[in-house]
Protein backbone atom coordinates (compact mmCIF):
# COMPACT_ATOMS: atom_id res chain seq x y z
CA UNK A 1 0.00 0.00 0.00
CA UNK A 2 2.84 2.41 0.78
CA UNK A 3 4.32 1.91 -2.68
CA UNK A 4 0.93 2.57 -4.35
CA UNK A 5 0.56 5.85 -2.45
CA UNK A 6 3.64 7.23 -4.18
CA UNK A 7 1.91 7.34 -7.55
CA UNK A 8 -1.18 9.31 -6.49
CA UNK A 9 -0.71 13.09 -6.95
CA UNK A 10 -1.77 14.88 -3.81
CA UNK A 11 -1.62 18.29 -2.16
CA UNK A 12 -3.49 19.91 0.68
CA UNK A 13 -4.82 23.48 1.04
CA UNK A 14 -4.87 25.02 4.52
CA UNK A 15 -7.78 26.91 6.10
CA UNK A 16 -7.20 30.27 7.80
CA UNK A 17 -9.54 31.50 10.56
CA UNK A 18 -13.32 31.28 10.17
CA UNK A 19 -13.15 31.96 6.44
CA UNK A 20 -11.74 29.30 4.17
CA UNK A 21 -8.93 30.77 2.09
CA UNK A 22 -6.78 29.20 -0.56
CA UNK A 23 -3.18 29.29 0.65
CA UNK A 24 0.10 27.79 -0.39
CA UNK A 25 -0.50 24.05 -0.97
CA UNK A 26 1.46 21.50 1.02
CA UNK A 27 2.88 18.87 -1.29
CA UNK A 28 3.47 15.48 0.28
CA UNK A 29 5.07 13.56 -2.60
CA UNK A 30 8.16 13.98 -4.73
CA UNK A 31 10.37 12.27 -7.27
CA UNK A 32 14.15 12.54 -7.31
CA UNK A 33 16.98 11.99 -9.77
CA UNK A 34 20.50 11.73 -8.36
CA UNK A 35 23.85 11.04 -10.00
CA UNK A 36 27.29 10.51 -8.44
CA UNK A 37 30.39 10.76 -10.62
CA UNK A 38 34.13 11.44 -10.35
CA UNK A 39 34.38 12.57 -13.99
CA UNK A 40 34.86 16.26 -13.10
CA UNK A 41 37.77 15.29 -10.83
CA UNK A 42 39.44 13.78 -13.93
CA UNK A 43 39.57 10.37 -12.31
CA UNK A 44 37.80 7.15 -13.16
CA UNK A 45 38.38 4.80 -10.26
CA UNK A 46 36.91 3.17 -7.14
CA UNK A 47 33.29 4.39 -6.75
CA UNK A 48 33.26 6.01 -10.16
CA UNK A 49 29.51 6.56 -10.68
CA UNK A 50 26.06 5.88 -9.30
CA UNK A 51 22.54 6.62 -10.56
CA UNK A 52 19.46 6.77 -8.31
CA UNK A 53 15.81 7.24 -9.34
CA UNK A 54 13.44 7.70 -6.42
CA UNK A 55 9.91 8.38 -5.24
CA UNK A 56 9.11 9.93 -1.85
CA UNK A 57 5.83 10.06 0.07
CA UNK A 58 5.18 11.89 3.36
CA UNK A 59 2.11 11.23 5.50
CA UNK A 60 0.89 12.06 9.00
CA UNK A 61 -0.23 9.74 11.76
CA UNK A 62 -4.00 9.77 12.35
CA UNK A 63 -3.60 8.99 16.04
CA UNK A 64 -0.63 11.15 16.98
CA UNK A 65 -0.03 14.50 15.30
CA UNK A 66 3.49 14.63 16.79
CA UNK A 67 4.56 11.67 14.65
CA UNK A 68 4.86 11.70 10.85
CA UNK A 69 6.15 9.17 8.36
CA UNK A 70 8.05 9.10 5.11
CA UNK A 71 8.41 6.26 2.61
CA UNK A 72 11.11 6.27 -0.08
CA UNK A 73 11.59 3.88 -2.99
CA UNK A 74 14.73 4.02 -5.15
CA UNK A 75 16.08 2.14 -8.13
CA UNK A 76 19.88 2.37 -8.03
CA UNK A 77 22.94 1.30 -9.97
CA UNK A 78 26.54 1.69 -8.79
CA UNK A 79 29.85 1.16 -10.60
CA UNK A 80 33.19 0.39 -8.91
CA UNK A 81 36.51 0.04 -10.77
CA UNK A 82 40.24 -0.10 -9.98
CA UNK A 83 42.48 2.90 -10.66
CA UNK A 84 44.01 1.45 -13.85
CA UNK A 85 41.16 0.42 -16.15
CA UNK A 86 43.48 -1.37 -18.56
CA UNK A 87 45.38 -3.45 -15.99
CA UNK A 88 44.68 -7.19 -16.22
CA UNK A 89 47.30 -8.57 -13.81
CA UNK A 90 45.36 -9.56 -10.65
CA UNK A 91 48.38 -8.84 -8.44
CA UNK A 92 48.44 -5.19 -9.56
CA UNK A 93 44.73 -4.44 -9.21
CA UNK A 94 44.05 -2.51 -6.01
CA UNK A 95 40.36 -3.36 -5.91
CA UNK A 96 38.09 -5.61 -8.02
CA UNK A 97 35.54 -4.40 -10.54
CA UNK A 98 32.06 -4.43 -9.06
CA UNK A 99 28.61 -3.49 -10.28
CA UNK A 100 25.46 -3.33 -8.16
CA UNK A 101 21.83 -2.77 -9.11
CA UNK A 102 18.85 -2.96 -6.82
CA UNK A 103 15.92 -1.44 -4.98
CA UNK A 104 15.86 0.58 -1.76
CA UNK A 105 12.80 0.65 0.47
CA UNK A 106 13.05 3.11 3.37
CA UNK A 107 10.60 4.06 6.10
CA UNK A 108 11.40 7.11 8.24
CA UNK A 109 9.51 7.91 11.44
CA UNK A 110 9.73 11.57 12.50
CA UNK A 111 9.08 12.88 15.98
CA UNK A 112 10.15 16.15 17.62
CA UNK A 113 13.67 16.90 16.35
CA UNK A 114 14.50 13.24 15.81
CA UNK A 115 13.84 10.42 13.37
CA UNK A 116 14.23 6.66 13.01
CA UNK A 117 15.10 5.26 9.60
CA UNK A 118 14.56 1.62 8.54
CA UNK A 119 16.02 0.69 5.16
CA UNK A 120 15.92 -2.56 3.20
CA UNK A 121 18.12 -3.05 0.12
CA UNK A 122 17.42 -5.88 -2.35
CA UNK A 123 19.64 -6.22 -5.40
CA UNK A 124 22.27 -8.09 -7.32
CA UNK A 125 25.94 -7.78 -8.23
CA UNK A 126 28.12 -8.90 -11.13
CA UNK A 127 27.56 -8.75 -14.91
CA UNK A 128 23.79 -8.99 -14.36
CA UNK A 129 23.91 -5.49 -12.81
CA UNK A 130 24.79 -4.14 -16.31
CA UNK A 131 27.47 -1.88 -14.79
CA UNK A 132 30.05 -3.03 -17.36
CA UNK A 133 27.63 -2.35 -20.23
CA UNK A 134 26.75 1.16 -19.04
CA UNK A 135 30.32 2.24 -18.35
CA UNK A 136 31.78 0.89 -21.59
CA UNK A 137 28.90 2.36 -23.63
CA UNK A 138 29.60 5.80 -22.11
CA UNK A 139 33.34 5.61 -22.76
CA UNK A 140 32.88 4.46 -26.35
CA UNK A 141 30.28 7.12 -27.24
CA UNK A 142 30.04 10.01 -24.75
CA UNK A 143 33.74 10.05 -23.87
CA UNK A 144 35.53 9.02 -27.03
CA UNK A 145 39.30 8.38 -26.92
CA UNK A 146 39.02 7.47 -23.23
CA UNK A 147 40.18 4.17 -21.80
CA UNK A 148 37.82 1.19 -22.01
CA UNK A 149 37.83 -0.88 -18.83
CA UNK A 150 38.75 -4.54 -19.05
CA UNK A 151 36.19 -5.64 -16.41
CA UNK A 152 38.11 -8.85 -15.83
CA UNK A 153 37.55 -10.78 -12.59
CA UNK A 154 34.67 -8.59 -11.47
CA UNK A 155 32.62 -9.49 -8.40
CA UNK A 156 30.39 -12.44 -9.36
CA UNK A 157 26.66 -12.56 -10.02
CA UNK A 158 25.02 -12.71 -6.59
CA UNK A 159 21.70 -11.73 -5.05
CA UNK A 160 21.96 -9.39 -2.06
CA UNK A 161 19.79 -8.37 0.87
CA UNK A 162 20.82 -5.74 3.40
CA UNK A 163 19.19 -3.92 6.30
CA UNK A 164 20.17 -0.49 7.64
CA UNK A 165 19.02 1.37 10.73
CA UNK A 166 19.71 5.08 11.32
CA UNK A 167 18.85 7.29 14.27
CA UNK A 168 18.96 11.07 13.86
CA UNK A 169 18.77 13.79 16.52
CA UNK A 170 18.92 17.47 15.55
CA UNK A 171 19.47 20.70 17.49
CA UNK A 172 18.76 24.22 16.22
CA UNK A 173 21.52 26.52 17.43
CA UNK A 174 20.61 29.79 15.65
CA UNK A 175 17.53 31.11 13.78
CA UNK A 176 17.12 32.33 10.19
CA UNK A 177 18.23 34.17 8.11
CA UNK A 178 21.49 32.33 8.78
CA UNK A 179 20.37 29.38 10.84
CA UNK A 180 22.70 26.80 12.34
CA UNK A 181 21.58 23.19 12.81
CA UNK A 182 23.67 20.37 14.29
CA UNK A 183 22.70 16.71 14.21
CA UNK A 184 24.12 13.36 15.18
CA UNK A 185 23.38 10.28 13.08
CA UNK A 186 24.53 6.81 14.22
CA UNK A 187 23.91 4.02 11.69
CA UNK A 188 24.20 0.23 11.57
CA UNK A 189 24.20 -2.09 8.54
CA UNK A 190 23.91 -5.85 8.26
CA UNK A 191 23.45 -8.20 5.30
CA UNK A 192 25.24 -9.87 2.41
CA UNK A 193 26.45 -6.56 0.99
CA UNK A 194 27.48 -4.35 3.96
CA UNK A 195 28.22 -4.95 7.62
CA UNK A 196 29.34 -1.87 9.55
CA UNK A 197 28.70 0.53 12.39
CA UNK A 198 28.87 4.28 11.76
CA UNK A 199 28.71 7.51 13.70
CA UNK A 200 28.27 10.87 12.01
CA UNK A 201 27.78 14.55 12.74
CA UNK A 202 26.14 17.03 10.37
CA UNK A 203 26.37 20.84 10.43
CA UNK A 204 23.95 22.94 8.36
CA UNK A 205 24.31 26.69 7.80
CA UNK A 206 21.94 29.09 6.06
CA UNK A 207 18.24 29.74 5.51
CA UNK A 208 16.49 26.47 6.30
CA UNK A 209 13.01 25.39 7.38
CA UNK A 210 12.22 23.58 10.60
CA UNK A 211 12.78 19.87 11.13
CA UNK A 212 9.47 18.64 9.65
CA UNK A 213 9.30 20.99 6.66
CA UNK A 214 12.89 21.21 5.45
CA UNK A 215 14.13 19.67 2.22
CA UNK A 216 17.12 18.34 4.20
CA UNK A 217 14.94 15.38 5.17
CA UNK A 218 12.74 15.16 2.09
CA UNK A 219 9.89 17.42 3.24
CA UNK A 220 8.14 20.27 1.46
CA UNK A 221 7.92 23.78 2.91
CA UNK A 222 6.51 26.99 1.45
CA UNK A 223 9.59 29.13 2.10
CA UNK A 224 12.70 29.32 -0.06
CA UNK A 225 15.81 27.59 1.26
CA UNK A 226 19.51 28.31 0.74
CA UNK A 227 21.91 26.36 2.94
CA UNK A 228 25.00 24.21 2.90
CA UNK A 229 25.95 21.21 5.00
CA UNK A 230 29.16 19.62 6.20
CA UNK A 231 29.04 15.95 7.23
CA UNK A 232 31.77 14.11 9.14
CA UNK A 233 31.45 10.34 9.52
CA UNK A 234 33.48 7.48 10.93
CA UNK A 235 32.63 3.92 9.83
CA UNK A 236 33.95 0.67 11.24
CA UNK A 237 33.62 -1.86 8.42
CA UNK A 238 33.29 -5.59 9.03
CA UNK A 239 32.38 -6.53 5.46
CA UNK A 240 32.13 -4.74 2.09
CA UNK A 241 30.85 -6.85 -0.82
CA UNK A 242 32.27 -4.42 -3.41
CA UNK A 243 35.72 -5.63 -2.29
CA UNK A 244 35.12 -9.02 -0.70
CA UNK A 245 32.11 -10.49 -2.50
CA UNK A 246 28.93 -11.61 -0.79
CA UNK A 247 29.07 -12.34 2.93
CA UNK A 248 27.11 -15.51 2.16
CA UNK A 249 29.77 -16.56 -0.36
CA UNK A 250 29.89 -16.37 -4.15
CA UNK A 251 32.12 -17.30 -7.11
CA UNK A 252 34.20 -14.13 -7.20
CA UNK A 253 37.69 -14.93 -8.47
CA UNK A 254 39.36 -11.72 -7.27
CA UNK A 255 38.65 -10.18 -3.87
CA UNK A 256 40.46 -7.81 -1.54
CA UNK A 257 40.18 -7.36 2.21
CA UNK A 258 38.81 -3.94 3.12
CA UNK A 259 40.47 -1.70 5.74
CA UNK A 260 38.07 -1.56 8.73
CA UNK A 261 38.50 2.15 9.63
CA UNK A 262 36.90 4.48 7.11
CA UNK A 263 36.45 8.26 7.31
CA UNK A 264 34.00 10.13 5.06
CA UNK A 265 33.63 13.90 4.58
CA UNK A 266 30.76 15.47 2.63
CA UNK A 267 29.96 19.03 1.55
CA UNK A 268 26.56 19.82 0.02
CA UNK A 269 24.96 23.04 -1.27
CA UNK A 270 21.14 22.99 -1.36
CA UNK A 271 18.59 25.38 -2.87
CA UNK A 272 14.80 24.93 -2.74
CA UNK A 273 12.67 27.17 -4.91
CA UNK A 274 8.95 26.62 -5.29
CA UNK A 275 8.54 22.86 -5.74
CA UNK A 276 12.09 22.18 -6.92
CA UNK A 277 15.16 21.25 -4.86
CA UNK A 278 18.67 21.38 -6.32
CA UNK A 279 21.70 19.78 -4.65
CA UNK A 280 25.34 19.76 -5.63
CA UNK A 281 28.20 18.59 -3.48
CA UNK A 282 31.48 16.81 -2.96
CA UNK A 283 31.98 13.47 -1.23
CA UNK A 284 35.49 12.65 0.03
CA UNK A 285 36.35 9.15 1.24
CA UNK A 286 39.66 8.11 2.74
CA UNK A 287 41.26 4.96 1.34
CA UNK A 288 39.38 1.71 1.93
CA UNK A 289 42.64 -0.23 1.72
CA UNK A 290 46.16 0.72 2.71
CA UNK A 291 47.57 0.44 -0.82
CA UNK A 292 44.95 2.56 -2.65
CA UNK A 293 44.31 6.30 -2.59
CA UNK A 294 41.51 8.46 -1.14
CA UNK A 295 38.66 9.26 -3.48
CA UNK A 296 36.70 12.42 -4.32
CA UNK A 297 33.52 12.52 -6.39
CA UNK A 298 30.63 14.91 -7.05
CA UNK A 299 26.94 14.43 -6.39
CA UNK A 300 24.10 16.08 -8.32
CA UNK A 301 20.44 15.80 -7.34
CA UNK A 302 17.10 17.22 -8.49
CA UNK A 303 13.85 16.76 -6.57
CA UNK A 304 10.37 17.81 -7.71
CA UNK A 305 7.40 17.88 -5.30
CA UNK A 306 3.86 17.20 -6.50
Amino acid sequence: MLFILLFIPHCQAQDSGATVQQSEPTYTRAWEVRHDNDFLQFTDRYYTSGTFLGLISNFESDKDSITSYQYKFYIRQEIYTPADLEETDPDRIGRPYAGFMGFDNTLMVFKEQRSFEYQLYLGWSGPQSLAENFQNAFHSTGAQDSRIASWEDQIANTMHANAYFTYLREWKMAPNPFAVHISMRPKAAFGTRDVYGQYGMSFMFGRRDDFKTTSAYGHYGSSREWYFSVDLRYRYVLHDATFEGSLAGDRSTLTRQVYPNLFLYDFMLVHRRNRNVYRIGYQYHLAKRRNIEPHLYMQFSFTRYY
